[in-house]
C-alpha cells in the first residue's frame, strides 16, 4: 500500500489561519482516533494517517515521530505487517476517549434538575501525612470536573446527577460537604458568577465562532478526504473547549451565554460533513485485515442529544 503526499488546500490553510496557537501533532491524531477511526474498529493504516494530517499541513515526519511518542507513553499500539504499520488506541487510552466522547458529541442524556449545591471544604493546608496527600488529590479531582471556588479552601458544584461521583469522592477525600437548597434565582446566579470565571470561560467562543465560519465556508468546495480533514479540526476545535467548559445549570447561566449557539453551529456543520468524510473511510480506510469496518450506527447519532 502506497500514500500519496497530501497538503492544505487554501480553503483549508484559511481554517488553520484562523487557529491562534500551534496544532500539536500528537493531539490531532487522538482526534482522528475518537472520531473517524473508533466508530470503525478501532485500527488505522499509518498511510491513511498521513493523507488526513497532510491536508492539515502536518509532515509526515512529524506524524512518525508524534505517534512513536504515543507508543512508547501508552496511549497507541502498533502492528507491523511486512513495510505496512497500523495502529490503535491502547484499551486505556480508548477507555478515556469514549468518556469524552460523550460530551463531545452530546450523546449523553443532560444532566438532571438543579436542586441545590453542594460545599465541600478542603482538609486543612497545614495538615501532613494522609491528609495533606488527600488535600492534594482532592485538588487535582476537583480541578478536573471543573467545579467553582469560593475560596482557596472551599470548592462548590451544583447538585445533578453528573455531579453524585464528585461528591462521593470529595467523602473519601476527607472533605467536609455540606448540601445547601437552592436559593432564589437572582442569588443562584450571583453564587455562580461568583465561582466560576465566566468572563473567561465566554472568551474562547470567540476565536471557535471565526474557525466555525471558515469552515462553513470551505465545506461548500471540499472533496471528500477535504471534508474528512475538515471535520476532524472542527471536532479538534471543539474538543478543546467543551471538555473544558463546566456544564452547569442553564438556568443560572446569562441568557446570552454562547454554548448552546456554539453546539448547535457545530452539530450542523458536522452532520454536513459526514457524508463525503464518511465516503472517503468507505473508499480509502484500511486496517491491518483489509478496509475499515463500516461506521458504527453509534456514531451516525452524534449530537442527536441537541
Amino acid at each position: 500500500m502506497t500514500s500519496a503526499l497530501k497538503s492544505a488546500t487554501p480553503s483549508i490553510d484559511a481554517v488553520l489561519a484562523t487557529i491562534d496557537r500551534p496544532l500539536r501533532a500528537w493531539s490531532l491524531i487522538v482526534t482522528v482516533f475518537g472520531d473517524a477511526v473508533a466508530p470503525r474498529g478501532g485500527s488505522i493504516w499509518l498511510g491513511n494517517l498521513l493523507d488526513i494530517l497532510g491536508t492539515l499541513n502536518v509532515d509526515a515526519g512529524v506524524v512518525r515521530t508524534a505517534l512513536s511518542r504515543l507508543v512508547a507513553d501508552g496511549w497507541v499500539d502498533r502492528e507491523r505487517l511486512g513495510r505496512n504499520s497500523f495502529y490503535r488506541l491502547t484499551p486505556k487510552a480508548q477507555g478515556l476517549s469514549e468518556a469524552a466522547a460523550a460530551r463531545i458529541y452530546q450523546s449523553q442524556a443532560p444532566p438532571s434538575a438543579f436542586t441545590g449545591w453542594t460545599l465541600a471544604v478542603l482538609p486543612d493546608a497545614r495538615a501532613s501525612g494522609a491528609h495533606n496527600d488527600a488535600r492534594t488529590e482532592l485538588r487535582t479531582v476537583v480541578a478536573q470536573h471543573g467545579v467553582g471556588m469560593l475560596s482557596a479552601s472551599t470548592a462548590i458544584w451544583p447538585q445533578t446527577n453528573e455531579h453524585d461521583a464528585l461528591t462521593t469522592e470529595a467523602h473519601q477525600l476527607s472533605a467536609l460537604t455540606f448540601s445547601v437548597a437552592p436559593q432564589s434565582l437572582d442569588i443562584d446566579r450571583a453564587i455562580l458568577a461568583d465561582a466560576w470565571p465566566l468572563d473567561i470561560m465566554r472568551q474562547q467562543f470567540i476565536p471557535l465562532q471565526k474557525t466555525l465560519d471558515a469552515i462553513t465556508r470551505a465545506q461548500s468546495t471540499s472533496s471528500n478526504l477535504d471534508a474528512l480533514a475538515l471535520r476532524v479540526l472542527l471536532i479538534h476545535e471543539w474538543r478543546r473547549i467543551i471538555l473544558r467548559t463546566p456544564n452547569l445549570p442553564s438556568d443560572l447561566l446569562p441568557d446570552d451565554w454562547p454554548l448552546i449557539p456554539a453546539q448547535r453551529s457545530v452539530a450542523d456543520l458536522y452532520a454536513k460533513l459526514s457524508p463525503a468524510a464518511e465516503i472517503w473511510l468507505d473508499t480509502n480506510g484500511r486496517h491491518s485485515r483489509g478496509s475499515l469496518t463500516p461506521q458504527a450506527h453509534r456514531s451516525v447519532n452524534r449530537f442527536s442529544a441537541i
